[in-house]
Parts: structure tokens; sequence; C-alpha cells
């Protein structure tokens, strides 16, 4: 299966784009996390506006973030570093090789921040509009136990919903599952307190996490839709047999426009397809089928829709009336239902 370069650049420009939304608050002088008064953007902060929307898959509208007087910052599991100067309302921040530069300015409780998002040569340019939540001042990011890092990777850290679940007995769609630094999870039907590994690798691009949990349950998942979607499969101790499980931030809105969004594949000509199952076109020509930790790759222009499997490549014209899609090309006929 065909990789997609500029994951990583996606995945990194979501926790980059999680910065600049904290950027705003009061009108207050403190510590910095790089030399100046940093106060007025200290504590949490509600993103209530992006644009471009969905670009490069940053935080959804929903999103909270949270700045600390130390310098770091948090959204949704992920971490970074940055400064912000109360009086000329610069802001940079740093995750990885992805730089943030840019101002916010902020009234009363809202923020509006412009910045720019660099990494491998190539930038690109965000406006937010944040709404302040309760206090304006930001904690240590230290003494609480859920700061506490006990997880070999931190990418599974956050609430999830569980969008897909083929679990025959105990389906868990429409649950959410809240998995903590400090190595424990809950279960939103549940009042029980797991325990959990996880682990990670780069392949083909995407970072794929390996994970267990106390009651049983372990597998793998890939991070897609810009870190906004664990997709892939596990197992119950019970069962030799992998389950399917798809699980989203409830912040994350699926891209739409075109053929972009998640479609049901109702019917293909093609032996193997994956005929039931839901299809994803996502932003940067990212294209995943929902339970499998695969990804492939699409382009999209007009109506002409190409499609790369990696060993099978498809090309033909995509009408979309509706709900309904279909595609013809290469030999290949299929019907996709809007989901």
């Amino acid at each position: 299966m065909m990789k997609q370069s500029i994951k990583l650049f996606s995945a990194l420009a979501f926790i980059v784009m999680s910065a600049f939304t904290f950027v705003a608050c009061g009108d207050d002088d403190g510590p910095s996390g790089g030399g100046g008064s940093n106060s007025n953007i200290l504590g949490s902060w509600t993103l209530t506006e992006v644009t471009p929307a969905n670009s490069q898959g940053g935080p959804g509208v929903g999103t909270v973030m949270t700045f600390y007087a130390n310098g770091k910052f948090t959204s949704n599991g992920d971490e970074g570093t940055f400064t912000y100067d109360n009086d000329s309302k610069a802001f940079s921040a740093k995750i990885g090789t992805v730089t943030i530069s840019g101002t916010v300015n902020i009234s009363g409780s809202r923020a509006n921040a412009a910045v720019t998002v660099t990494t491998g040569g190539q930038s690109m340019s965000y406006t937010y509009t944040m709404e302040k939540n309760g206090s304006s001042s930001g904690g240590d990011d230290s003494g609480d136990d859920d700061d506490e890092v006990n997880v070999n990777s931190t990418k599974m850290v956050g609430t999830w919903e569980v969008m897909m679940d083929d679990d025959p007995d105990y389906p868990l769609v429409g649950q959410s599952i809240t998995f903590k630094k400090n190595g424990t999870c809950t279960i939103s039907n549940s009042n029980e307190t797991f325990t959990y590994t996880c682990d990670e690798e780069l392949k083909d691009g995407y970072t794929r996490l390996r994970f267990t949990i106390s009651n049983g349950a372990s597998g793998k998942l890939v991070l897609v839709s810009e870190g906004n979607v664990l997709n892939g499969e596990y197992k119950k101790s019970s069962s030799s047999d992998y389950l399917s499980i798809v699980m989203k931030k409830s912040s994350y809105t699926y891209p739409t426009g075109g053929i972009k969004g998640r479609w049901k594949m109702t019917q293909c000509s093609v032996s193997g397809a994956p005929v039931g199952g839901v299809m994803v076109f996502g932003n940067n020509n990212e294209l995943y089928t929902e339970g499998d930790p695969h990804i492939d790759s699409y382009t999209y222009s007009g109506n002409t829709l190409s499609m790369d499997f990696g060993e099978m490549k498809f090309s033909g014209t995509v009408n979309i009336s509706g709900n309904t899609a279909t595609f013809s090309g290469d030999g290949m006929t299929a019907t996709l239902q809007k989901q």
C-alpha cells in the first residue's frame, strides 16, 4: 500500500495548530516559555473557528487546548513548547521539526490568531478564533497523576469516540474510551479502570500504534486523518480472530466536499474489494478503509478520481448525485453511499 509523505507534516501541523489556538487571553504579566510575559495565554481554550476549514487536518472546532506557565502546551495528549509576549502579541512554538510563528490578539475572552506553520521547506498559513475556558491561570504541568507519563507513546492519549467495532458480542460503537498518560484507561459504559501500554513505529510515513489493555484486548492501529482517527484492528483474550475498530477524537469532524468524507462501498466489480466497508477520502489525498490498518492514496479533480492501492491503481469518472457516487474506469465499476 502506498504511503503519503505529507502525512507527517499533517500530523505535526495538527499539534502545531493546537498551539496557535492557545495563544490568546487576558492582559497580564507572568513567566513565559521563552523569556517574555506570557500570562495572557495561560489556561484552557476552546477552538470555535478555523480558516481554511479542515486544511491539513488541524484541530477541529471544539478542540480544547491548554497553555502552561512553564512554556509547555497540550492538546488532545500531544505536547510541545511555546513562547508568547503579552505586549507584542508575538507567538512561536516548536514540535519536532515543525516551527510556528505569528501573532495572537486578545479581546476579553476571545482570541484571534494568525500563524504560519513551516516544516520541510513547506509553509502554510492559518487563522483561528478561540474562546477562553474558566480561569486564566495556567498550571505547571506537574504533580497530577494524569500528567505522569507512564506509557512509551502518548499519541493514544485523549478521549476517543468509537465509530466502528465489529465485536458481535459487546460492540462499543457510540461509547468513548479515554486513555491517560499515566497508563490507565476508562470506557464510558464501565465503572472499571484498566491499565494499558502503547508503543509506536513509523511505517510508510504513518504512525502505527501497538497496544495492550489489562482487560485482555490487544491490537494495532494506524493514526490517520491528521492524527484525529485511530484505525485498525484488535483481538480479545478470548479470541484468536482480529476485530476491526475505528476511534475518532470527539472534536474531529470528517472533511466534506466532492469525494471527501466517509463512503460505504455498496457494489464493486473487482474481486476482493471492500464491499460493505466504509472508505474515507481525507485531506492530503489520504484514502483508507475503516478497520484496515493500511493507508492508500487518491487524487480527485473535476469528475476524475484516481485511486492508488499500491499493486492496483484505478482511474476513471466519478459521478456524485446527492449521497450516492458511482465510479467507472480501468475495468472497475463501484457504487458508494455517503455516510
